[in-house]
């Protein structure tokens, strides 16, 4: 599915939960398989934008790591490392400000 075949779909799925149609009915079966699909998409899109951020913290900590291109910090570590660059650019900016 893609995000512009996302929309209609939505709508779709709250125009049949407003009729709130019984199980094993025409409605009710639309209903279902549409709630499915969206939630296998949005499940789809929740992983791709970890996996992109993900990415690109950890060129990050490569460029600031030379020599380390090959390696991939452990999530737990890359997140401390993160949050300390967070808390250096903050310090920065409390200086300057």
């Amino acid at each position: 599915m893609t995000r512009e075949e996302y929309e209609p779909k939505l709508k779709e799925l709250e125009t049949l939960m407003a009729g709130d149609p019984a199980k094993g009915t025409p409605e009710g079966d639309r209903l279902n398989l549409l709630a499915m699909d969206l939630e296998i998409y949005e499940l789809h899109e929740a992983i791709n934008l970890r996996m992109d951020a993900d990415r690109r913290a950890i060129k990050h900590w490569q460029e600031a790591h030379p020599g380390h291109d090959d390696e991939w910090p452990d999530h737990a570590d890359l997140c401390v490392w993160l949050m300390e660059q967070l808390d250096k650019l903050e310090a920065h900016h409390e200086t300057r400000g």
